[in-house]
């Protein structure tokens, strides 16, 4: 039984944790440090080439995966060191396929746990006539083919640099600093970048941050087409 509950939570982990790879950045769900760093130093190749892993809470907001071409500068897996110990202490065991249900669990949990509810369409439309800022955190090519009415643009990247910083959020699209009492409804192509975002502004004091979905999905209710 416990082999299939496992089974399954592979197969749908990697299908929740895809996260909208744009650029040369894929934003995923937040894990443990230890086990971040456990996928940087022991991940094949082919699945950190050119990718950048964002997260909010960690003390640095970016965990860099080598370009094409540095594999060979990846550490190999060292006892005694602290990424070691997390590994012994959770499995008691040094192999890291053994290590990749262990991420896969955890991810999966993550998502589950953290990942805020998308607001109505009515509570969207509410907050957007008393004035809710929208704010796309798509990338400004995204932006610039096209968003809802009058949202500004605050890239996904900039938005975590900003927040782990302590610094103000303004969008990067001219707008105005915006005010942590501010309504403000977050949005990006399907879903991920925008739910990430809307977490990441609870947790640094934003008190009214509704999570859009879609930036489609925003404008129709803006345009009034649901």
């Amino acid at each position: 039984m416990m082999t299939s509950v496992l089974a399954a939570i592979l197969l749908i982990s990697p299908l929740a944790c895809r996260a909208a790879v744009l650029d040369d950045a894929a934003f995923v769900s937040p894990v443990s440090k230890p086990l971040q760093r456990l996928h940087k130093r022991h991940a094949p190749p082919s699945s950190r080439q050119g990718m950048t892993m964002y997260h909010p809470w960690s003390s640095t907001e970016t965990i860099m995966f080598p370009k094409p071409g540095l594999e060979s500068a990846i550490p190999t897996f060292e006892p005694y060191t602290p990424e070691w110990d997390a590994y012994q202490l959770t499995t008691g065991k040094a192999s890291y396929m053994d290590y990749l249900p262990l991420m896969a669990v955890a991810t999966a949990m993550a998502l589950y746990l953290w990942t805020p509810p998308v607001a109505t369409a009515d509570d969207i439309l509410k907050d957007y006539e008393k004035g809710a800022v929208l704010l796309d955190v798509r990338t400004p090519s995204e932006y610039q083919r096209g968003s809802a009415p009058g949202a500004l643009n605050m890239p996904m990247p900039v938005l975590v640099s900003t927040l782990n910083a302590h610094q103000p959020v303004a969008a990067a699209s001219g707008g105005p600093l915006i005010d942590k009492d501010t309504e403000i409804v977050v949005f990006c192509w399907e879903g991920v970048r925008s739910s990430m975002a809307t977490k990441a502004l609870q947790q640094a004091g934003y008190n009214n941050v509704k999570l859009g979905g879609a930036w489609w999905r925003v404008k129709d209710i803006i345009e009034g087409r649901q």
